[in-house]
């Protein structure tokens, strides 16, 4: 789980930076091993240290010389490149900002990689005893998608093996190696009612499915769109398209679901914001000045998201075509693993009235970061700068909601999830919570 969340706060660092337009080059290589002799090493740690000292958001963090003192002698005596790696990732750690990250000799680029493809039918489960494999998550344009799974569903059988009659903590070991095997068929259940389906898994890149943002309609004019992160380039596109063809579909309200949302780049951030609010809508802070003002705002049909310092340079922009204005009341889903430009959405919806809040309360970690590259060709990741509303309001303690509502296995197995059922009752003033299904 830690290693988990360490590899997601690296993506999320890495596309913040990009955003923010502190765009990293691949680091050059210096010329030989600099990090294979203590004088090295140690002068790899002090460059760590000036850049700590002197660039990170808040000077008063903590106190950066009683920092290095402490852990000088384990990065200067490190033997090893694994060793060293550790000493600095142990360092940077101990920021405790969520943040701050060390990347060492990780090697950047993407551009012109393909996702890596495998086997799936491209659903998310979780397994409650007794009653079999409850789907979280359907990815878009999956198999199950295209079979019209939805969340909450209940898988209760796997060709002719049962995943109901009591503990059976293989569940999901038994799905995979059915994909793995080819035509997958399962018994599904939904409310009272089951069905038997036939899904032929396909080579999908699922990582990028899980990003990828999805959307229907839940009622005849509520729309549901799920946006799990802001990592990739076109998520603001993808965004307005969907709203589009909800609009289209009669939506005059929606359900905007942002849980688990850890982040990703601030101005896909701005372009889906831009869906709901113009002008500026957060600051970035650093050393108590504003290092620079997110704003949107359409022009000659396109939408623009940029991120501008005080003195008009733009440092990250993004733009996309017929951008979509939704006008109608929006309830935003947060829980307690949104993080990031993840947080940052709610809170500015929240912030300037634009959207009410449903969900538990988020951890408040919205800084800005920065890469920057070493004598030794390794790469560390910096908060830079923190996000703050454009009215001066502090982010940083976190999503508080209008509404407290969490998700619970059991009940979504039942099709009730309280959050989306408790966004319902906001939207069309119900005195109740509806027993939705989801």
């Amino acid at each position: 789980m830690r290693d988990r969340l360490r590899w997601r706060l690296w993506a999320v660092v890495l596309a913040l930076a990009l955003a923010a337009g502190t765009l990293l080059a691949p680091p050059a290589r210096a010329a030989g091993q600099l990090w294979a002799s203590s004088q090295g090493r140690a002068r790899v740690f002090q460059a760590v240290v000036d850049l700590f000292r002197d660039r990170y958001w808040d000077p008063g963090w903590m106190d950066w010389q009683s920092w290095a003192a402490r852990y000088r002698a384990s990065v200067v005596d490190a033997g090893g490149r694994a060793a060293f790696d550790q000493a600095m990732r142990t360092m940077i750690d101990a920021v405790h900002d969520h943040h701050s990250t060390w990347l060492g000799l990780a090697a950047f680029g993407g551009s012109g990689v393909a996702p890596r493809e495998t086997p799936t039918i491209g659903v998310v489960t979780a397994y409650l005893e007794g009653e079999g494999l409850v789907v979280q998550r359907v990815l878009p344009g999956s198999p199950a998608d295209d079979a019209g799974l939805r969340r909450g569903d209940v898988i209760t059988r796997v060709g002719s093996e049962a995943l109901d009659g009591g503990a059976r903590w293989d569940a999901g070991v038994v799905l995979s190696q059915a994909v793995g095997r080819g035509v997958v068929s399962l018994t599904v259940r939904r409310a009272s009612h089951s069905r038997t389906l036939a899904l032929t898994p396909r080579m999908l890149a699922q990582g990028r499915l899980a990003e990828e943002p999805s959307g229907r309609m839940l009622t005849p004019d509520t729309a549901y769109i799920y946006l799990p992160s802001l990592n990739l380039a076109d998520t603001g596109a993808r965004f307005h398209t969907l709203l589009r063809h909800l609009r289209a579909q009669g939506a005059d309200a929606l359900i905007l679901d942002m849980r688990g949302d850890y982040g990703g780049r601030l101005v896909q951030l701005g372009l889906v914001l831009g869906a709901f609010v113009d002008g500026a809508w957060a600051d970035a802070v650093s050393h108590g000045h504003i290092a620079w003002e997110g704003r949107y705002r359409v022009e000659g049909g396109e939408g623009i998201a940029s991120l501008v310092t005080p003195g008009g340079t733009v440092v990250g922009e993004g733009r996309l075509k017929d951008p979509v204005r939704f006008s109608g009341p929006v309830v935003v889903l947060v829980d307690r693993d949104n993080s990031s430009a993840g947080e940052v959405g709610p809170l500015v919806l929240q912030d300037l009235g634009r959207a009410r809040v449903v969900g538990t309360r988020t951890g408040g970690n919205v800084e800005a970061v920065r890469g920057f590259d070493l004598p030794d060709g390794s790469t560390v990741m910096l908060a830079v700068a923190n996000i703050e509303g454009a009215d001066g309001r502090a982010f940083d303690g976190g999503v508080v909601p209008d509404v407290t509502a969490r998700a619970r296995l059991p009940q979504l197995a039942r099709g009730y999830d309280a959050p989306v059922a408790a966004a319902l009752s906001l939207l069309h003033g119900l005195p109740f919570t509806p027993g939705r299904f989801f």
